[in-house]
């Protein structure tokens, strides 16, 4: 049994660090834009997925025989599924980065408009922006256990 990984990302468009194209002209259409689409579109359309193939590609490694992928065949995989997690991790910068400016935008505004509901919004976004660490972060360890997997089914 052979695997081929062949992972695309659709080019960013618009202000929303996802690609979704949700694009926002205030503080509260950003917050709202990084709240919902742009986190479901990383973290579940993207994070999950991607950890759902990690998971089933390790299902198949434990069912192959001993020598049944070649070294340089699975080191081919794992350069793959290692670069698009940190094509993820930048996503998840530009995320972080989005929330920055955001703040910084939010800050900008004279204190007597400012409302206090966006800033505790915006801390609720740092706390998704932990989610997404935290997740990746738990696909990097995955990724270890792929990388040990497929080392015991290589024959030297």
């Amino acid at each position: 049994m052979r695997f081929r990984l062949t992972i695309t990302e659709p080019e960013s468009e618009g202000d929303c660090p996802c690609g979704c194209g949700h694009g926002y002209d205030t503080v509260e259409e950003g917050v709202e834009s990084l709240e919902e689409p742009c986190y479901i579109e990383i973290h579940d359309n993207k994070l999950l997925a991607f950890e759902e193939i990690i998971e089933q590609r390790m299902e198949e490694l434990r069912n192959m025989e001993l020598g049944g992928i070649t070294e340089t065949e699975f080191r081919q995989e794992m350069n793959s599924y290692r670069a698009q997690m940190r094509n993820y991790r930048q996503l998840i910068a530009r995320y972080r980065a989005a929330i920055t400016e955001l703040r910084s935008w939010y800050y900008k505004i004279p204190w007597d408009q400012r409302d206090p509901q966006i800033e505790t919004k915006l801390e609720n976004l740092d706390l998704l922006g932990n989610q997404l660490d935290d997740k990746a972060g738990s696909i990097d360890d995955l990724l270890d256990e792929l990388d040990d997997l497929g080392e015991s089914k290589i024959v030297n």
